[in-house]
């Protein structure tokens, strides 16, 4: 098992397979907004979603892992044949991961751009940003349209401060709900065309609870608590909300919600409404057969067709105890493993706007990132020998 995601101060990297964004409405990103109040939102739990009696097991084999060209190597803890190289499907999008200080601002990486598309264009947010104000951004998430960027940074004449940045550096600003300056304990996510963030905070009835601000014109509403109604884990104390990815309707958000702050034994999957009109979980730790409370569920995105695409340590034939691995809930009951069995350590994914999946691979001792088709067939490393932060990946156009 790797080790726990720690908060750090690192630089960060935008992945682009494809040059240039498309265009988004324009707002105001001046701070206007802030810090959570507790609130008071009525929300309902309710008991959808998948536990350990109504599971499928419809397991995916398929797919290899190759690396980025060179030579093949025989990386993983599940063992399995020779990895070879693989161009995969193409298409485009952009990934926003981090990188180790330094890493990415000193030249060390050697990037390689996904075949067949074109020459990669590949941009350090951090470098980027400090164009409009210098600083050290702690975690950034970006938003679906790949527009806007979800920040916890010391930027804008703030520290540790919840902001909003157009993923092209060219405007930013503190995000102040309801007029208060917002300390996010985890990284917050940012809704297309950048009007709602949700983030993670203390003050409510949970350790970390989420609440959610929303864009009026250059106003930043007051946090509505989504979480309210969340459940504890089994052992009976806090739950923590953390690690947010919007649906592609934009009416809610899935997050994992454990009895730490990180990833950890008897962690579940939850969605809350947007609203903030209920929250349940979803996909319960033990949802796969003979799983127990030791085994865990993790780092949860919405994929375009609503499916949940989500990392757990599941063993694929039953039981506790496997190697971590990239798994799919579809709604009401369905699972379905999509990292191939014979591959381990695959963590932390994000759901390309084409359904690609990308995730950190971990073949020796560093996180790789990987890309692979939505079947888990055509897993492709983009950036070989490169470690790269395991604190969370986020997908967009």
């Amino acid at each position: 098992m790797r080790s726990l995601s720690i908060r750090g101060s690192v630089p960060l990297a935008l992945v682009a397979w494809l040059t240039g964004c498309s265009s988004s409405n324009d707002h105001d990103t001046n701070g206007e907004a802030g810090a959570p109040d507790g609130g008071d939102a009525s929300v309902s739990t309710d008991g959808g979603g998948v536990d350990a009696s109504d599971a499928t097991t419809a397991n995916d084999d398929g797919g290899v892992i190759p690396t980025d060209g060179g030579d093949a190597t025989t990386g993983s803890e599940s063992g399995g044949p020779p990895f070879t190289f693989d161009a995969g499907d193409g298409g485009g999008g952009h990934i926003v991961v981090s990188y180790p200080s330094g890493a990415f601002d000193s030249g060390v990486a050697q990037w390689v751009s996904f075949p067949p598309t074109a020459s990669a264009s590949f941009l350090a947010i951090g470098t980027m940003l400090d164009t409009l104000s210098p600083g050290v951004d702690d975690y950034a998430s970006l938003s679906r349209d790949g527009q806007w960027l979800a920040l916890v940074t010391s930027r804008f004449g703030c520290s540790d401060c919840l902001a909003v940045a157009r993923a092209d550096g060219t405007a930013g600003g503190i995000v102040m709900p309801g007029g208060q300056v917002v300390y996010p304990e985890d990284r917050a996510s940012i809704s297309s065309g950048g009007t709602t963030i949700v983030y993670p905070a203390e003050g409510g009835p949970h350790g970390w609870d989420l609440y959610a601000t929303t864009l009026s014109g250059s106003t930043w509403s007051a946090p509505l608590l989504l979480t309210a109604g969340m459940e504890g884990p089994d052992d009976g104390g806090s739950v923590f909300a953390h690690w947010v990815g919007f649906s592609p309707d934009g009416i809610s958000v899935v997050f994992e919600c454990g009895p730490t702050p990180y990833q950890t034994p008897s962690a579940d999957l939850c969605v809350s409404k947007l609203d903030g009109s209920g929250t349940s979980i979803v996909v319960s730790h033990l949802a796969w057969p003979d799983t127990t409370n030791s085994d865990y569920t993790h780092a949860p995105d919405y994929a375009p067709d609503g499916t949940i695409v989500f990392e757990a340590e599941w063993n694929p034939a039953g039981g506790g105890g496997s190697s971590e691995r990239i798994w799919r809930f579809t709604p009401p009951s369905t699972l379905a493993l999509v990292t191939p069995t014979s591959i381990g350590d695959d963590n932390s994914p994000c759901v390309l706007p084409d359904g690609r999946i990308a995730s950190l691979w971990l073949p020796n001792s560093n996180h790789e990132l990987k890309v692979m088709n939505a079947d888990g067939s055509n897993g492709t490393v983009i950036e070989a020998n490169v470690d790269i932060e395991d604190v969370g990946n986020s997908c967009g156009w």
